[in-house]
């Protein structure tokens, strides 16, 4: 079986911003389903995830979500303070598959990255 992963771009000057590629089996769920399940998003089952925004979009001409959340990463030890993580991911279904490109970042420096993310969406290739 392949692994869901495709891709994972993070960032040398934070060292905490992210940029992952998922492609996993579609089967028998239509796109909303995967992305409000852990399927597509996996954040959801963080008990501190919370949803900002869930809207549909058009990805060069096919069905796509937009999902924007946050969520607050603690650490095991307390020994550091909890840090909001922003996040957004664009998902959408080709060739039976659900894929999902996800940006996730700081929330200090989340303006910066997110200004990034379209023009990678817009040279997405089917």
């Amino acid at each position: 079986m392949k692994e869901p992963e495709q891709l994972r771009v993070v960032s040398n000057q934070d060292g905490d911003t992210s940029l992952r590629l998922v492609a996993e089996p579609a089967g028998q769920v239509d796109l909303l389903e995967a992305v409000v399940s852990a399927a597509a998003n996996p954040a959801v089952t963080k008990p501190a995830y919370v949803q900002l925004a869930n809207k549909r979009v058009d990805l060069r001409g096919e069905l796509a979500f937009r999902t924007d959340y946050a969520d607050v990463h603690t650490s095991p030890s307390g020994a550091f303070p909890p840090e909001v993580i922003r996040g957004l991911h664009i998902a959408w279904i080709i060739n039976d598959q659900v894929h999902v490109l996800t940006l996730e970042s700081p929330d200090i420096v989340w303006d910066q990255s997110k200004e990034r993310f379209a023009p990678i969406v817009g040279q997405l290739l089917f």
